[in-house]
């Protein structure tokens, strides 16, 4: 068995797809053009089958984000948290993975065939979600990247999430 074999043994299926997500984001971010195409593009295959994947995924980390917060009201009364003690107990909670899951969703929206943003809309409609869940989500996700310094290259990625929130409404 190879090392990715071994390494991935000890994995739990969780820590496997937050490795997933984060890796599919990573290519999304990094292809050339053409790579970039044939990924975008696997979000079409099999009658849309990785996109129905992420709503699955948007849902089960949105869940478990909404437990962390109700769970987070009692214990920042309780210990006086900071929001931003507050903001980091919500990424370890499933936030960062969610922030991955929709950062996906929103790019092969915005710069995929016009069939994935149809899926994604009509999977949300039938579960009585909201798209402006993942606009927040988004925004927040943005707004909280240049809190780390503000260096050249975070502004360039806020700039990017939001041009991608944008070609997500218009289209």
């Amino acid at each position: 068995m190879g090392l990715l074999g071994e390494q991935c043994k000890g994995l739990t299926k969780a820590q496997h797809e937050e490795h997933v997500i984060s890796m599919i984001v990573s290519l999304l971010k990094n292809c050339r053009p053409n790579q970039r195409t044939r990924l975008i593009n696997k979000f079409t295959e099999n009658d849309h089958e990785k996109v129905d994947r992420l709503l699955e995924l948007h849902f089960k980390f949105l869940e478990k984000v909404l437990a962390t917060n109700y769970a987070l009201e009692e214990q920042a009364k309780a210990e006086n948290l900071s929001e931003e003690e507050q903001y980091l107990r919500r990424l370890d909670g499933g936030l960062f993975t969610l922030q991955l899951v929709d950062y996906i969703m929103l790019d092969v929206c915005a710069t995929g065939p016009p069939s994935i943003k149809r899926r994604v809309l009509k999977i949300l409609n039938l579960r009585n979600a909201s798209v402006k869940t993942i606009k927040n989500i988004m925004r927040e996700y943005a707004s909280n990247l240049g809190d780390m310094g503000g260096s050249e290259s975070q502004a360039e990625e806020q700039d990017r999430i939001l041009d991608l929130l944008d070609k997500f409404q218009n289209t």
